[in-house]
Parts: structure tokens; C-alpha cells; sequence
């Protein structure tokens, strides 16, 4: 008896020292396949303290467990092996449950094979999935709704997270359970062997063609953001986000087929169904961006998401932008209806969104208005913009559709910012400076010729110089000069035409 007794305990013992032999080996093996990773990877990331309070809580495995889901086409501008090794690099292996890489419908079986291959390698948290579909957004809801943690964070194959990308978006995410937390991004034309960052904060907003872009925020709005863990997002680059799992099901819930057409589409259906969009300036990530191509389809895309969530002022102002005509088929259609059905489950419309997220960030012209847009070089790389500091045009870098540099050309034609008209004035009156507007005025007053290229009332044109009175202190400004002839325009000459859009429906 005593024996039988002895030979269970035996077993019980050789049982548990097993037990902690294998979960000792997981996690050096955890470690291993973190330190290969760091190994492999060649991008190195020379942080900077940042701007903003850094200060976040560490999240233990109780807390959560992490999903990353990888997207990739595979394509030539894709640096998915710098992806997948930075993820597991700097992913706490603690938190880490799995990586799973979502690959696109179009990659070929050859190439697949190859990535399987690749991966093997890795670590056996990573899994190679093949997607249903060629839609990038719609293969990482279909893989992130199959992902074990309560956590997903998405990761496109154009992007690689740095040191401590992870815990402040969770923190976020804490914060706002139904939301979606973004990293500040570093964005490079090229992955270069050592990328030194910046900490340069980023902000998205967008235009009534529905385009997003990206700017640097400005000093004051730095100064007013110091203490904020994360900053709300009117619209984001949905290359890299964290969500919990149970919000994400409820995003694909109010989306026919799960299908959202962009980062437009998925910005405005976070804030309209209940939830947010949140930037997180701790969080740095860097992504390779490409040069900006137009998709098949895009433009019908951009409709389509212009009449899903677009109230009517907002609405007539995206056709008078985009007149041109897009024919929807029948299943587009069809689709099209659906969607609207699923967007009455949402509680916010566009007019709240527009009021109470985007608020002047977004310039929106009166009902006077003809165009509008800025003052910006042939190359666009600069524009002027008036002040409550001066009364001439300063020369800034070119920020879209932001208020203070956008300009609206009225039907009774004035060119006009908020409650200031373009006139001249100066030395010699041969600067173009902004005044309190008057409508009677003939100096307030501009034409335009068949290129839609404006002229002051007095057939002159708007001219770029070096200041040759030296009045302005930023050197550059705008003035007077005899206008070129129309066939033959002075490539020195700087034209509105180039950077205004018309409204067509006017």
C-alpha cells in the first residue's frame, strides 16, 4: 500500500516538474524567438523623448492578450519581413497570443508557399492565413474576427513598430474601450538601415474629395496637447490600429459584408456608430509611404461613402467638388441600400460629427462662394496665408483644406479668409495684403480668364517675390505684377487656378 502510495506521488512529482520544465522552456523559448527577432532586424529606431507625457501604466497578461494581425499583398513595397520581425521584436511576449498574417486573395500560390516557408522559421506564434479577398481592410476584419485575444492590433506590411509601441495604445484603448487607437507615424519614402525619429506629431484630416492627408502639428498646437496621452482623430491612416476584440465584431456588425472602402469610410463609421478614433504620440510606428496612386474604382468608392454618411449640406458641397457622373450598378446599388440601412443602427449623424470632432479643422465655404483653396507655388510645396498678426500673406508650408490659409472666391469677386479680403497695400500699394472686406470696392475685386488664372480688377496679377522693401519679416511675399500673356504664363507667376477647387454646381 505504502509502495502504491510512493509511486503516485513519484508520478504526481515527475508530472509537475514536467509542467514547469516545458512553461520554463516556453518562455525562454518566448525569449528566443524575441531575441532572434531583434537579431534579424535591421531597422534600428534612435528615439528622441517625446513632446508629450509618456508616462502609462504597464499592462499585465491578466489584463490582456494580444492578437496582431499582418496584412499583406506581398507586393514590392511591402517590407513584411521587417514587419513581422519588428512585431515580434517589440511585442512584450507576455502579452503577445499570436501573430497572424492575413495574405491577400491575389497572392499567388508560389509566392504564398514562399512566405510559409519564411515564417516557419519565426516563431510558432506566427500563422499564415490566406484571405477571401483582394480588399486589404475587409481581409483584416474577416482574420481579425478569428483572432484569440481580446485585443487586435492591425498592422499593415508598409509599416514597423518601435520599442514600446504597444503599451500606450492599450492604455488608450482602456481608456476607451469603444474605440480605436492609432499610433503617431514616421513616414519614409524608403526603409534605410537606421531611421533616427523625429517625434515630429501628426495630424489627419480630410476634403470634400474625401482624401486624407497628413500634416505636422504646429508649435502652439504641440504646447496644447502636452499633457494628453492621446489626441482625437477626426480621420486616421488605418495602416496600423489597436481595438478590442468585442468593438471590432461591432464595427463588422453595422457593415454589410464587413466591406469598408478605405480609411475614410472606417474613420467616419468609428465616431457615427458610438465610438472613436484616438492618436496615441507615444506609440511610434514608421511606414514606407508610396507615391500616391488613384485605385480602380476609387472615385466610385468615394460616392458611395459620400452617400452612406454625408448629410445634405455636406453632400451637395462632396458633388459640387466631384461633378463628375458615377454610374452605380444594380448590385452597387443594392449594396448601397443595405449600407444605409445598417448606418440607422448608429446614433450620431454627420452634422454632429462635423460640429463637435472636426469643429474648424475642416474648411467649409459659405453658400457665396464660387472656389476656393489656397495661395501656393506652381510646385505646391508653399503657400501664404493671412494672420491676426499681419496684415501680409505669410509663407508657410501647405497644410489641406485647414481655415486661415483657405481662401474663398465669392460670386461678387472677392477673394476672402473668415471676415478679410485680398487687396493691395504696402509701399507703393504693389504688396497683396489682407483688410476688413468691402464689397463696393474695386481694389477688392478679382477676375478670371478662361484658365480660371485671377487678376486684380486692374489687370494685374499675382506675382511671388524676395519682399525688395523689406517690410515683411518673412521676406517672401505676394505682390502686384503686369499679368504674362495668357498663352505664354511667367513660370514665376504664382497662380491660384492650379490649386482651387471649382464648385461646378454653382
Amino acid at each position: 500500500m505504502r509502495m502504491r502510495k510512493d509511486a503516485k506521488f513519484y508520478v504526481v512529482a515527475i508530472i509537475l516538474v514536467a509542467l514547469i520544465y516545458l512553461a520554463i522552456k516556453g518562455t525562454s523559448s518566448n525569449r528566443d524567438f524575441r531575441k532572434a527577432a531583434k537579431s534579424k532586424l535591421q531597422l534600428t529606431s534612435e528615439q528622441k523623448a517625446p513632446p508629450s507625457s509618456c508616462d502609462h501604466h504597464e499592462l499585465t497578461a491578466e489584463d490582456v492578450k494580444v492578437s496582431i494581425v499582418v496584412s499583406t499583398k506581398a507586393n514590392e513595397d511591402a517590407v513584411i519581413t521587417q514587419t513581422v520581425n519588428s512585431v515580434l521584436a517589440h511585442t512584450d511576449p507576455s502579452l503577445l497570443l499570436e501573430v497572424l498574417i492575413a495574405v491577400d486573395k491575389m497572392v499567388t500560390k508560389d509566392r504564398l508557399q514562399l512566405l510559409t516557408q519564411e515564417f516557419a522559421e519565426y516563431s510558432p506564434l506566427v500563422t499564415i492565413m490566406h484571405g477571401q479577398t483582394g480588399d486589404r481592410l475587409k481581409n483584416k476584419f474577416v482574420v481579425g474576427h478569428s483572432a484569440k485575444g481580446n485585443v487586435v492590433v492591425f498592422i499593415d506590411d508598409t509599416v514597423v513598430v518601435t520599442e514600446n509601441y504597444l503599451n500606450p495604445l492599450l492604455e488608450t484603448l482602456k481608456d476607451h474601450p469603444e474605440g480605436i487607437a492609432v499610433p503617431s507615424y514616421d513616414y519614409f519614402t524608403e526603409m534605410t538601415a537606421s531611421v533616427e525619429k523625429t517625434w515630429s506629431l501628426m495630424k489627419w484630416v480630410f476634403g470634400w474629395r474625401l482624401d486624407i492627408e497628413a500634416y505636422e502639428l504646429s508649435f502652439q498646437e504641440i504646447a496644447n496637447r502636452q499633457q494628453d496621452i492621446s489626441m482625437p482623430a477626426m480621420v486616421f491612416d488605418s495602416s496600423a490600429f489597436a481595438i478590442y476584440k468585442t468593438y471590432l465584431e461591432k464595427l463588422g456588425s453595422i457593415k454589410h459584408d464587413m466591406r469598408y472602402a478605405g480609411s475614410t469610410d472606417l474613420s467616419f463609421a468609428t465616431w457615427l456608430c458610438g465610438g472613436g478614433a484616438y492618436v496615441v504620440p507615444c506609440s511610434r510606428v514608421a511606414k514606407v509611404q508610396s507615391a500616391s496612386t488613384s485605385m480602380p474604382g476609387e472615385n466610385k468608392m468615394k460616392h458611395m461613402v459620400a452617400e452612406r454618411y454625408l448629410t445634405e449640406k455636406y453632400l451637395r458641397l462632396f458633388r459640387q467638388v466631384n461633378p463628375a457622373p458615377v454610374s452605380l450598378t444594380k448590385e452597387e446599388n443594392n449594396h448601397l441600400t443595405i449600407e444605409k440601412n445598417f448606418q440607422k443602427k448608429c446614433h450620431r449623424d454627420f452634422d454632429w460629427y462635423m460640429k463637435t470632432i472636426v469643429k474648424e479643422d475642416v474648411f467649409v465655404p459659405s453658400d457665396e462662394a464660387v472656389a476656393y483653396g489656397y495661395f501656393n507655388s506652381k510646385s505646391g510645396h508653399v503657400c501664404f496665408r493671412q494672420t491676426p498678426a499681419m496684415i501680409f500673406l505669410g509663407y508657410y508650408g501647405c497644410k489641406m483644406h485647414s481655415r486661415g490659409k483657405m481662401f474663398e472666391y465669392l460670386k461678387s469677386g472677392q477673394l476672402r479668409s473668415g471676415n478679410d479680403c485680398i487687396t493691395n497695400g504696402g509701399k507703393g500699394g504693389s504688396y497683396m495684403v489682407t483688410d476688413t472686406c468691402d464689397y463696393n470696392k474695386s481694389s477688392f475685386k478679382w477676375i478670371t480668364n478662361k484658365h480660371r488664372q485671377f487678376k486684380s480688377a486692374a489687370n494685374q496679377c499675382i506675382s511671388h517675390a524676395t519682399d525688395p522693401y523689406k517690410e515683411n519679416n518673412e521676406r517672401q511675399v505676394l505682390m502686384f505684377t503686369k499679368c504674362a500673356e495668357e498663352s505664354n504664363p511667367s513660370s514665376f507667376q504664382w497662380q491660384l487656378w492650379n490649386s482651387f477647387i471649382w464648385l461646378d454646381g454653382v
